[in-house]
């Protein structure tokens, strides 16, 4: 980063990108967003020996998911996406519809924890329905995750990961 502006600098890196994802990295060298030095740069200073190495690609692995009525009928074109455990917001190329049989398949990424979503309708419509979110991981089977669309409205504000919930603290 040359010349560099004075003052404090925040570099922000999505850890997931189009068909890769990588672990979370903090200067000077950690996973860990509590151990990561803060920068600061005056008028007329320059830092030297600032590294930032990108780490391997995560390897991925697919979600098979099957979006059902409760009667068990189900549901074509319903939404289901992925959303970061840790880093709020749907990863890139992660929202998809379902076929006609119910089915969709997601990419997740090994090292990384998520919620898992469907709903059906539109966001905000207020017939919209959707399924309560499923935590999972690289260690979830997920060979076929059913989710049921059981609760009014396009998206929980109630889970653990709820962007509305996070907001109100």
């Amino acid at each position: 980063l040359s010349p560099a502006p004075s003052g404090w600098l925040i570099f922000l890196c999505r850890t997931h990108v189009k068909d890769n994802a990588f672990s979370p990295l903090f200067y000077p060298n950690s996973g860990d967003r509590v151990k990561a030095a803060i920068l600061q740069i005056s008028d007329e200073e320059q830092l030297n020996n600032i590294d930032l190495s990108l780490p391997e690609p995560l390897p991925d692995y697919d979600i098979q998911v099957s979006v059902l009525m409760p009667d068990g009928s189900p549901v074509t074109s319903a939404n289901v996406f992925l959303e970061d455990y840790e880093f709020f917001g749907s990863l890139p190329d992660s929202a998809v519809k379902t076929n006609a049989a119910g089915s969709a398949s997601v990419k997740g990424y090994k090292k990384r924890k998520y919620w898992l979503h469907a709903s059906f309708g539109d966001y905000g419509n207020e017939k919209a329905i959707h399924a309560e979110p499923v935590e999972l991981d690289e260690s979830t089977n997920t060979a076929l995750i059913k989710l049921v669309l059981t609760a009014q409205g396009s998206r929980c504000t109630h889970y653990k990961g709820s962007r509305k919930k996070e907001n109100q603290k």
